[in-house]
């Protein structure tokens, strides 16, 4: 059984595949600047899917593991409330002002 683990290292994107009690450091994420006074990168995972959303600015973007390496997607506008996935579908809850939006994502084998 293993895990997805996300976070910072000197600020920047980082994450963790986590397997029995031994950690190993992701290569290969985008290179982002992460706040630290902003929302923490959130472990997307299911046993078909891994990706960490994060808050890059006034934006959210996820870094998408796929067959070409990990690849960078824009996701809607807002903050970040939570993340989720199921099989092949990423899910994102984000927040402009009073509004909370649902957002799903089928992704592609690529």
């Amino acid at each position: 059984m293993s895990c997805l683990i996300a976070g910072t290292v000197d600020g920047e994107l980082a994450a963790w595949q986590l397997v029995g009690d031994h950690a190993t450091r992701i290569t290969g994420l985008p290179q982002v600047t992460i706040d630290a006074k902003g929302p923490h990168p959130v472990a997307i995972a299911s046993s078909e899917l891994s990706a960490v959303a994060f808050a890059d600015r006034s934006k959210i973007g996820v870094a998408v593991d796929s067959s070409d390496g990990w690849r960078r997607a824009e996701a809607p506008a807002g903050r970040l409330v939570s993340a989720t996935a199921s099989g092949r579908t990423m899910y994102l809850i984000t927040q402009d002002g009073r509004r909370r939006s649902l957002s799903r994502a089928a992704l592609s084998h690529a």
